[in-house]
């Protein structure tokens, strides 16, 4: 009986061996296992598993070649599908969970997700650019640190001091704003900036 319970449990082969020490089904349409084990950190890999991903675990693969069209690379495209797929499709649920990470793992995410890379290869055009758009990893001027999913938000324009920037503007290095830019967050006009957000809070007390 034990031995037919063993057999049983593998009527859904074949199955994919996973670091997270767990085995994933096969499949072409939906598969939110992850091949990163050249090109991703150990941190980046344990943020994706907390996020519903698994880990291709190569030692007990001969042929990875054969795997090609069942796993996703570490790409964004492959991430993101990944992660839908391992969020049952759900953005909400995706943007639920990245919501709960810590400040640091948001940034680690965020970096990984706007090298320019990904968008000079032209991979924002199948929607996986929007999808990070709106996850809660960007962050936002203002006195207390906060990430959100972007909407309104913009990047502020050059040269304004700090203390006047709120949290309808971005904080991001040289890089990211570029990203940005290639994905449509525009950039504030300093007049735009000074008649929209700073001449009506002179009268707020």
């Amino acid at each position: 009986a034990r031995e037919e319970g063993v057999v049983g449990s593998f009527r859904d082969w074949p199955l994919l061996p996973t670091q997270e020490e767990s085995l994933c089904r096969i499949s072409s349409k939906e598969c939110r296992v992850v091949d990163g084990a050249s090109s991703m950190g150990e941190s980046m890999k344990r943020l994706l598993s907390k996020l519903g991903c698994r880990m291709l675990d190569r030692e007990y693969i001969s042929r990875p070649e054969a795997l090609r069209g069942y796993v996703q690379s570490a790409s964004l495209q492959g991430v993101m599908t990944a992660l839908l797929s391992g969020n049952g499709g759900s953005v909400e649920l995706v943007c639920e969970r990245v919501s709960e990470l810590s400040g640091s793992e948001k940034r680690e995410l965020r970096a990984y997700c706007l090298q320019q890379r990904w968008f000079q290869a032209g991979e924002e055009g199948d929607g996986k650019g929007r999808l990070v758009i709106i996850l809660p990893v960007h962050e936002v001027h203002g006195r207390e640190t906060s990430f959100v999913g972007i909407s309104w938000q913009q990047l502020p324009p050059g040269g304004v001091p700090e203390r006047l920037l709120t949290s309808d503007y971005l904080r991001a290095d040289e890089g990211e704003s570029r990203v940005y830019h290639s994905i449509g967050i525009r950039t504030a006009k300093l007049h735009e900036f000074y008649s929209e957000g700073v001449l009506p809070r002179l009268g707020e007390t």
